[in-house]
């Protein structure tokens, strides 16, 4: 059964994060990774952009395939990207229908998708970007069981998204883009244990934050960040 699935979502700014990430991930990288970042209908040069950054196999997800470790998948242009659970493997279900978010693809289905089916075993990633989108469903992962992590809104390009999931999610880390991918490393070599319920959130204001057997201070936690800009 597989034992972490990580799920990461962008929006403008969210290719040096992204190439961030994927530079410091290990070629034995213990999850899958799937990626939604908003792209026109025409797409852009992600894959393209990532595989040369990265240890790891990138590509576009097809509809039926599973996403194994060590693996990462990108959403394609106009379709949004989601995940069943198959017998404990994550499969991919891509779909042309809805358009949340004003956005297709949108993070919020992969990450609602992936809290129904793994649960406690998600990671989910907000970085760069304009809006909400991902907040939603990094508060699903979250009341999960699972991880959530934001970007550092200081260090993104464009912070509203993570800036937004910190205010209203009480997500685990806040990091440098530089500094996810060594957490994530550390994260998914380890079992994934179902954390606390988190407490009631107040809109506005940064949770109380859950451990989630493993420090993911491998960076600092930089939780003033939230709400603050140089």
């Amino acid at each position: 059964m597989m034992e972490r699935v990580v799920v990461v979502g962008a929006s403008s700014g969210g290719i040096p994060a992204l190439e961030a990430i994927c530079a410091e991930l290990p070629s034995d990288f213990a999850a899958p990774m799937l990626i939604v970042m908003h792209v026109p209908p025409q797409g852009n040069d992600l894959v393209d952009v990532l595989a040369k950054r990265c240890r790891l196999p990138v590509s576009h997800a097809i509809d039926g395939q599973y996403a194994e470790a060590g693996a990462i998948l990108v959403a394609a242009p106009g379709l949004n990207l989601t995940i069943v659970n198959d017998d404990g493997r994550a499969k991919v279900k891509l779909t042309d229908g809805g358009n949340p978010n004003l956005m297709r693809p949108a993070i919020d289905p992969l990450f609602l998708s992936a809290a129904q089916a793994f649960q406690h075993r998600v990671v989910g990633i907000v970085l760069s970007g304009f809006l909400d989108d991902g907040t939603e469903g990094l508060r699903a992962i979250k009341a999960a069981g699972g991880a959530a992590i934001a970007q550092d809104p200081l260090d993104a390009l464009c912070p509203d998204m993570p800036a937004n999931a910190i205010r209203q999610v009480a997500v685990d880390s806040i990091l440098r883009a530089d500094s996810i991918g060594p957490a994530l490393s550390a994260l998914v070599a380890t079992p994934a244990r179902r954390a606390p319920t988190p407490a009631t959130e107040a809109p506005g204001q940064i949770p109380p934050r859950q451990g989630h057997g493993i420090d993911l201070g491998a960076a600092p936690i930089l939780a003033s960040s939230a709400l603050t800009k140089k």
